[in-house]
């Protein structure tokens, strides 16, 4: 990231930051979140081993506060995973084919809902269908995805995303056996 012009002001006990960008490198953090936001957190890349204690980080950063609760009381209950980006399908192609930045489809949708997932509490089917719901808003509002193509991913991780399943991406992924 090329910060050109970065100035800082203290004035009593207050600081403030400003930021002069002229320019700077494209990548999926660029798009995914604000600037100033990107210089204090570090997303995964898909294929990225994330442990409880990035998790909680990014259960801060997505601002879910009934997770990061969770992950603070029982730290040891946790496994680290691996960052898949959208679980099942070939990231690139789908957001291809649905017409969306691959970018915001991965951090903005995914990621929040494989938080969600990886952390939901054992048998809480109303947390889930939050974490249903919240994908689906999300991938209609921010990935701006048609809402035919949105409801179909959302039953797909209803159907599919089940605790029972046991798969890599299922309900409570992220919990010690």
């Amino acid at each position: 990231m090329n910060f050109h012009g970065f100035t800082k002001k203290l004035v009593g006990t207050q600081a403030s930051v400003r930021l002069h960008l002229t320019s700077f490198p494209v990548n999926a953090l660029d798009v995914a979140c604000p600037v100033f936001i990107r210089a204090f957190m570090k997303l995964p890349k898909i294929g990225d081993t994330v442990d409880t204690d990035w998790a909680l980080k990014l259960c801060e950063h997505y601002k879910l506060d009934h997770l990061v609760t969770r992950i603070r009381e029982n730290p040891g209950a946790y496994k680290s995973w691996k960052f898949d980006g959208v679980s099942g399908v070939p990231d690139n192609l789908f957001a291809f084919l649905a017409g969306v930045d691959l970018k915001i489809l991965v951090y903005q949708c995914a990621l929040p809902h494989d938080l969600c997932y990886g952390y939901g509490e054992s048998g809480n089917e109303a947390e889930k269908i939050k974490a249903d719901n919240d994908f689906y808003d999300n991938l209609v509002r921010k990935a701006k995805i048609n809402k035919r193509l949105a409801k179909l991913m959302r039953w797909a991780v209803i159907n599919l995303g089940k605790e029972e399943f046991g798969f890599s991406f299922s309900w409570g992924f992220a919990r010690k056996k």
